[in-house]
């Protein structure tokens, strides 16, 4: 067993009870320095709120993007145009010398 762990039976168990602090704190709490932490881990979340909720945003905003791109057809129907359009351009101006 560690050096600095007590078995709490016998003389060690005595001498815990007897002690003049709690095993549990016994000053209350430390409620000022607790409201504090509890304080300042709000303030923490209503950030990430605020943060999440402009990811959130973000997201759709590139959800909304993303849709309005051509698929694989419409990618290959512009291809096709393209190319019959440069065909077509090649057609009309004699070839040069």
């Amino acid at each position: 067993m560690s050096s600095n762990v007590l078995p709490l039976f016998g003389e060690n168990a005595q001498a815990l009870k007897d002690s003049a602090v709690a095993p549990y704190g016994g000053d209350g709490g430390g409620t000022e320095m607790l409201e504090q932490r509890v304080k300042h881990l709000e303030d923490e979340v209503k950030e990430m709120r605020g943060d999440v909720r402009a990811l959130r945003d973000d997201v759709a905003e590139m959800k909304g993007k993303i849709s309005m791109l051509p698929g694989y057809p419409g990618l290959a129907v512009l291809m096709a145009g393209i190319g019959s359009a440069l065909l077509a351009a090649s057609r009309l101006f004699p070839p040069l010398p």
